[in-house]
């Protein structure tokens, strides 16, 4: 993989492609608690095409701003008739602050549809936003590798390929390298996640991310194969 510039920035946002309205997209969010550490992370994914068209990463916006680029991401997309938008965010321990945020805002003032874990959580039924554990954290990792090696998913950010470059296997997960960041990576495995249950019920997402994936595929290196 290569990086590519972006053709245009709104804010902080940028964009690597022009929206199509006939395409579906997939936003996602890894929150962040805003204080200067660990950075927030957003992701859109166009479908079935399986492009990644802009990201927004930034470790000084709170909580409510956070929610507020990502509606202004998918309000965006609605402005140039998109009619399938697909959103969720990561609802662990700073995500839960981005559930009281959507509580309080009102989901239905966020366009689209707001995608949530499938299964139960630590037995909360119901949970909303994706939650991230050791098992599904691998799962999702290795799933993003098959994608990419399998030429299923482009990623045009340098900054998400760099992150990649330095995401490897730490104990039972998988994380940056001490000094490194995965704010990005982390917001593409929760899209990763959402697009893998789209492709339940969407005939051509299934179609593209399908790969062949044999018995033996066992994770025995860092992500990504053949970065530049």
């Amino acid at each position: 993989m290569k990086g590519i510039d972006p053709i245009r920035t709104m804010g902080q946002v940028r964009w690597y492609k022009h929206p199509h309205p006939t395409c579906t997209y997939v936003v996602s969010l890894d929150p962040a608690t805003g204080t200067g550490g660990d950075a927030a992370g957003i992701q859109v994914i166009e479908l079935p095409t399986m492009v990644q068209i802009a990201e927004w990463q930034h470790n000084l916006t709170p909580i409510g701003g956070q929610m507020k680029v990502m509606m202004d991401i998918m309000q965006y997309l609605q402005e140039l008739q998109v009619e399938q938008i697909y959103w969720s965010v990561e609802n662990n321990s700073i995500g839960e602050a981005a559930l009281v945020v959507i509580r309080d805002t009102g989901e239905e003032s966020f366009p689209g549809t707001f995608l949530h874990e499938p299964n139960k959580v630590q037995g909360k039924k119901g949970r909303k936003g994706f939650h991230t554990h050791h098992k599904n954290k691998m799962e999702g990792a290795l799933a993003m590798k098959r994608l990419i090696e399998n030429g299923k998913l482009t990623l045009h950010s340098k900054n998400i390929i760099r992150e990649l470059k330095e995401f490897v296997a730490r104990g039972t997960t998988f994380a940056a390298k001490p000094g490194g960041s995965d704010d990005l990576v982390m917001a593409t495995l929760v899209a990763v996640r959402m697009i893998t249950y789209i492709a339940q019920y969407e005939d051509a997402v299934y179609d593209q991310i399908e790969t062949s994936v044999d018995d033996d595929d066992d994770w025995n290196g860092p992500l990504p194969i053949g970065v530049l």
